[in-house]
């Protein structure tokens, strides 16, 4: 059984306009940015950082809700 839709057109990965599509939109992470932060630059060389990582996984509070994070409430009738 496939609950993928079939009207809808398969993305090939290994076309080259395909291809060319995503690399023109990609954007290297910046770390001043809200969804890129933290931003741990690993190089293959070195150790990982994991104590810094683990560090802000357990310590670090979260950023506080902006206006692309809040629920807006609804206030049409047809949704009472």
């Amino acid at each position: 059984m496939s609950f993928k839709n079939k009207s809808t057109p398969r993305f090939d990965y290994r076309d080259a306009c395909s291809f060319d599509a995503l690399y023109q939109r990609y954007e290297p992470p910046e770390g001043r940015n809200r969804w890129d932060a933290p931003l741990f630059e690993i190089n293959p060389q070195e150790q990982l950082p994991l104590e810094q990582i683990a560090d802000y996984l357990a310590n670090k509070r979260p950023p506080p809700p902006n206006k692309s994070t809040v629920n807006v409430r609804q206030t049409s009738q047809y949704l009472k």
